[in-house]
């Protein structure tokens, strides 16, 4: 089934196979929930991730994140090590951090503002 879901994405032009490996993506997210198997889909998810944003699909990892579909955690299954703080910080990424340059007083500039008036 995952490799199944990761078929799907590559091979789709534009969106057109999104909904059918989404539906997989949530078939196997339940399944492995129910059976006790929750890293193996963890680990799934996060490779998921990571070949979305290199192989450019970055468009179905927003889609991942508009449905909440995150990692198992302990409150969905005993075998889990993952907190729900934990799945809720993956599904959410890392920040970007954007640097604002500073502004400098320049006396230059209310000099001229100055011979203006």
């Amino acid at each position: 089934m995952q490799q199944r879901v990761t078929q799907l994405v590559m091979d789709s032009f534009g969106t057109q196979f999104y909904d059918k490996a989404m539906d997989c993506l949530k078939t196997l997210r339940k399944e492995s929930a129910k059976l006790d198997e929750p890293e193996i889909f963890n680990r799934f998810l996060k490779r998921l991730k990571e070949t979305l944003v290199e192989k450019m699909r970055t468009n179905f990892w927003d889609r991942i994140v508009t449905e909440s579909i995150t990692l198992i955690d302990s409150s969905q299954s005993s075998e889990s090590r993952v907190t729900k703080e934990e799945a809720m910080k993956f599904l959410k990424g890392e920040e970007k951090k954007v640097e604002v340059p500073e502004i400098k007083n320049d006396d230059d500039a209310d000099d001229l503002l100055e011979m203006m008036e």
